[in-house]
């Protein structure tokens, strides 16, 4: 969780394509499946996440094209080349706005899409029944692969309140940013 991740995943949207959230606490294995399944053609990350997961992999036997990297710590260069002006999108309410996987508790696991109208009306839903304001403030602690991680992530900013994310460290130490 950083504020990286909350303006990739705002670019993504923004632009007109979905995002399919990978939490590093993942199996590696996992990891790739999920991005070989969903078809990914851009992983946005981070060097060290990418580092981190070092066994991924980014295209399985057969697959055309590996999705293109962008590191959003690393790749500063290139990003400033990319237009400054806001694309020329329409996005439709049954457009895919993200895709999360099920645990696979019982088998494979597997994408489930979200559209943007869903998305829209689920967080207009909610600030209308949470009433969030400037002065507000909410701890995001789920992980960034789970349903509720959208609600944690986006209602603060509809709303005009403060996301704060909660992290533990592999020692068990706790922050918030």
């Amino acid at each position: 969780r950083s504020l990286e991740m909350v303006i990739g995943l705002l670019g993504i949207l923004k632009a007109g394509a979905a995002y399919l959230p990978l939490d590093p606490s993942y199996p590696v294995e996992r990891l790739s499946f999920m991005l070989s399944d969903a078809g990914c053609s851009v992983l946005v990350t981070q060097q060290a996440l990418l580092e981190r997961a070092g066994g991924l992999v980014l295209a399985q036997d057969g697959a055309a094209n590996p999705p293109r990297l962008i590191r959003l710590d690393a790749d500063w260069g290139a990003i400033a080349l990319e237009p400054s002006h806001a694309p020329a999108i329409a996005i439709a309410p049954e457009q895919a706005a993200y895709v999360i996987y099920t645990s696979g508790s019982t088998g494979t696991p597997k994408g489930v899409v979200v559209c943007h109208g869903a998305l829209s009306n689920f967080l207009l839903s909610m600030q209308e029944q949470v009433r969030l304001s400037g002065e507000d403030r909410l701890l995001a602690v789920t992980t960034v692969g789970f349903d509720i991680a959208a609600l944690e992530l986006y209602l603060p900013l509809i709303g005009g309140g403060t996301k704060y994310s909660a992290q533990f460290s592999e020692a068990g130490a706790f922050s918030l940013s």
